[in-house]
């Protein structure tokens, strides 16, 4: 884009059930392919800063601060990702419908299985007391987003308290607050926010979940979802009207032919990477989402002048900051500090 620099320092706050993974992989896709880096999580895909190394001890460049962070932090934590983030970064997250949030949410960590108790009977317990939930589900349940951004559980319900935080907290912290249901239009005001090109955002839905329910269905279960989830209806709501006027403003029709664009180019890669859509048990061990989910497998001799952006655009989570991380920790010489 005309009269801007791309940006490259970034904090992508990666919240549960709500296409973050998805928005996750443009931003791997765009440091690996710039040899940005990245503070890693010290295993796997989260940070968790009340343990001993939250991070990669062996993957920092010496003497410098890294570049993006994009990754569940549980619990949340501000000032930790600012003592490992440059300056001045960006800061960005996602949001989604609560309703659809807490039923993927359920069905995806499979609580029925866990609680031992059907989404329904759970959520007609949750409508009259909270303590049957397990110490280790403190940082999950109903608010899930709010949760993710460590908002006290006692004070879900409380308006003012809620509004105030999203107010007086997350609304001056972030600079751009993207709606998964406006995903499409999302990505193209985070395009102009960090003067990327259309074809670094270009995406595939990642960690998709693979089927509905009756759940889905049950107008009076919705209901009761919705009244147990008030105080993410507060922080959608909020953030769903910002994101509208950001669009307005933006112009409707300028905004819809940038959609139109992003569409085609997504198209011109199914149709050159020869995607295809995949049920996990059905794709080879490097192209397998975790959890009951799609993924995707690609042509076979793709030409190599392509294959390796299909391959990026495919990989999920897990997989990807594996290879980052070796790639990474080679870039910076194994060093063996920890931080």
């Amino acid at each position: 884009m005309a009269h801007c620099l791309p940006e490259t320092k970034i904090v992508f706050y990666k919240t549960h059930k709500t296409g973050s993974s998805t928005i996750q992989n443009i931003m791997l896709r765009y440091g690996r392919n710039r040899k940005l880096n990245f503070a890693l999580p010290a295993i796997a895909n989260q940070v968790f800063p009340d343990g001993e190394h939250p991070f990669d001890e062996v993957a920092r460049p010496e003497g410098k601060k890294s570049d993006i962070y994009c990754f569940h932090t549980i619990p949340y934590d501000e000032e930790i990702i600012r003592s490992v983030m440059k300056e001045t970064p960006k800061w960005v997250t996602v949001i989604r419908q609560p309703k659809e949030l807490f039923v993927s949410f359920y069905k995806y960590f499979d609580l029925e299985n866990e609680l031992q108790l059907s989404m329904s009977d759970f959520v007609n317990l949750y409508r009259t007391r909270q303590d049957f939930l397990p110490k280790n589900m403190s940082l999950y349940g109903p608010n899930q987003m709010l949760r993710d951004f460590s908002f006290p559980s006692q004070k879900m319900n409380d308006t003012s308290a809620v509004e105030e935080f999203v107010k007086g907290y997350l609304d001056r912290l972030f600079d751009l607050v993207m709606v998964v249901e406006f995903m499409d239009e999302s990505l193209i005001l985070l395009r102009d926010l960090l003067c990327w090109d259309l074809e670094d955002i270009v995406y595939l839905p990642i960690n998709r979940r693979m089927k509905g329910g009756e759940e889905d269905e049950d107008l009076a279960l919705l209901e009761q979802i919705k009244e147990i989830n008030r105080g993410d209806e507060i922080l959608y709501s909020y953030f769903r009207e910002k994101l509208l006027a950001k669009i307005e403003d933006y112009g409707k029709e300028r905004m819809a032919e940038e959609v139109r664009k992003l569409t085609e180019s997504r198209e011109a890669w199914l149709k050159a990477c020869q995607f295809q859509s995949r049920p996990w048990y059905d794709l080879p061990e490097e192209y397998r989402p975790y959890g009951d989910s799609w993924g995707y497998s690609m042509g076979e001799n793709l030409p190599d002048t392509y294959r390796s952006k299909c391959e990026s655009l495919i990989l999920p989570e897990l997989q990807f900051i594996e290879v980052i991380r070796a790639e990474q920790r080679l870039r910076n010489g194994q060093r063996g500090e920890i931080w």
